[in-house]
């Protein structure tokens, strides 16, 4: 007798009715490579933009202020460029954000780094405030 040691596949995630969501367009974004939200903010989606910058929409409407612009500092070309942002677990008090992007330095290395929220508007991060968390050089200018 042989036993099968091959799982069952699993089963088909549950059918949506098209009508359970509604999009609605907010906006033009360039090359945008992440759409993410601070922890229990539903007013505000960030849109990660590949040369580096952070859009905020809110409410439906693109503000016309960047959460953050650093395309001076971002290595762009097809692959590398501004690769994401993460809100730490703690933003509504905290206020930082961590970005991962390659530099203009080497093959594009990689910078993690953290920024903290304008003390003046919450919708801006205070570029001055960037501090590198970890750095990481590259043998070669593609895969991430």
């Amino acid at each position: 007798m042989r036993w099968s040691t091959t799982p069952s596949p699993p089963q088909p995630p549950p059918e949506v009715d098209s009508e359970a969501a509604t999009l609605t367009r907010s906006g033009t974004f360039s090359r945008p490579v992440l759409v993410t939200a601070p922890p229990g903010d539903v007013d505000r989606i960030f849109v990660v933009e590949h040369a580096g910058r952070v859009v905020i929409v809110d409410r439906g409407a693109v503000r016309a202020v960047p959460f953050l612009d650093i395309r001076s500092e971002v290595y762009l070309t097809n692959e590398p460029g501004f690769l994401s942002i993460a809100f730490a677990p703690d933003f509504p008090s905290s206020g930082l954000v961590y970005a991962l992007y390659n530099m203009r330095r080497g093959n594009g290395d990689l910078r993690l780094a953290e920024y903290r929220v304008s003390p003046a508007d919450p919708n801006v991060l205070d570029p001055t405030t960037g501090r590198t968390v970890l750095e990481i050089p590259k043998p070669w200018e593609n895969h991430n």
